[in-house]
């Protein structure tokens, strides 16, 4: 008997022994899903009238871009609801390239016959060459210059119209109905 429950304690332990040095079972990969793509609080460059169209519509980007100059011949059209996220309403029109230090080292101009600011606290840094129509409040002009006349949709959107001491507008500032 006495041999019996040595040989059985001898089983166990070599069981318990192999059972705690086998290797874990490979664990299966679970498929993730793919990243999703926020075209609001993404940046687009403009190389083209069609990119620029295209981002400056109402399923455009918050930030566009442009890295050297452009001239259109359609109408561009700046959309509005186009947002980077709630504390930063309105859409960048970036037309200059910048260093390390975010200092600015180039403005780009875009030559177009007429844009269209629809999009709420819109803020401009670069050159239009065109005329500006601005149907929506707070547009501002910030380091830039825009060689064409703005109109103003009323009294209350050319109130709220703001330009930095570095900007500039060659044409008539006026309301247009």
């Amino acid at each position: 008997m006495k041999k019996t429950i040595v040989i059985l304690a001898l089983l166990v332990s070599v069981f318990v022994l192999f059972a705690g040095c086998t290797p874990a079972p490979a664990k299966t990969p679970t498929a993730t899903a793919a990243p999703t793509t926020d075209v609001t609080t993404s940046a687009s460059v403009a190389t083209d009238e069609a990119t620029l169209i295209k981002a400056t519509g109402a399923t455009g980007t918050w930030l566009i871009a442009l890295k050297a100059d452009l001239t259109v011949t359609k109408d561009i059209v700046v959309e509005g609801g186009v947002q980077k996220d709630a504390s930063t309403p309105g859409r960048i029109l970036a037309f200059y390239n910048q260093d390390a230090n975010y200092v600015r080292t180039a403005t780009y101009n875009l030559t177009v016959p007429k844009i269209t600011i629809k999009d709420p606290s819109t803020t401009l840094k670069g050159n239009i060459i065109g005329d500006v129509y601005v149907e929506a409040p707070k547009f501002a002009l910030v380091g830039g210059k825009i060689t064409g006349n703005v109109y103003f949709l009323d009294a209350a959107t050319q109130g709220t119209f703001t330009m930095d001491k570095d900007s500039s507008v060659t044409g008539t500032q006026t309301i247009k109905k």
